[in-house]
């Protein structure tokens, strides 16, 4: 149990709620422990401003607000992407020729469509065309006989 004995809930709970928060000290020991993106998801973006006026956060964010969205979009790849990414890395175990073509060639071609279609719309993914992309990254994997472990 996170708070130890259960009859000290009530304890630590009131002392959440009347006691300081130490915030600078607290974003210093998020910093000194590797700590490189904060976001917060609450309302406005208060918590953002004392993020990065306390320590140096090279990108802190505010989901509140849609341009700092749109900027957190681009910190991340889609599944997408990373999809792409993988399917290059991977390597080729396949010494049939047709099979690889048949397999790989063609469902990457595929792949990299969808990522065209998406950056035409400039959109990010749908559940649905993540779920492909993995099934994508899933039949290249088989093309190129990439073993699991």
């Amino acid at each position: 149990m996170l708070y130890g004995d259960q009859t000290r809930i009530a304890d630590f709970l009131t002392r959440q709620m009347t006691e300081p928060v130490k915030w600078a000290q607290i974003m210093q020991d998020l910093h000194k422990h590797g700590a490189e993106l904060a976001v917060e998801y609450g309302p406005k973006s208060v918590l953002r401003n004392l993020a990065t006026k306390n320590v140096p956060v090279p990108r802190a964010f505010s989901f509140d607000e849609q341009a700092d969205r749109r900027k957190l979009e681009k910190e991340f790849p889609t599944v997408v992407e990373m999809c792409i990414k993988i399917a290059i890395c991977t390597k080729n175990r396949n010494a049939d020729e047709v099979t690889y073509q048949q397999g790989f060639v063609r469902t990457y071609q595929s792949l990299l469509e969808l990522q065209r279609k998406l950056e035409e719309s400039r959109r990010r993914p749908s559940r649905e065309e993540r779920q492909q992309a993995i099934q994508f990254l899933k039949v290249m994997f088989a093309a190129k006989q990439a073993s699991a472990g």
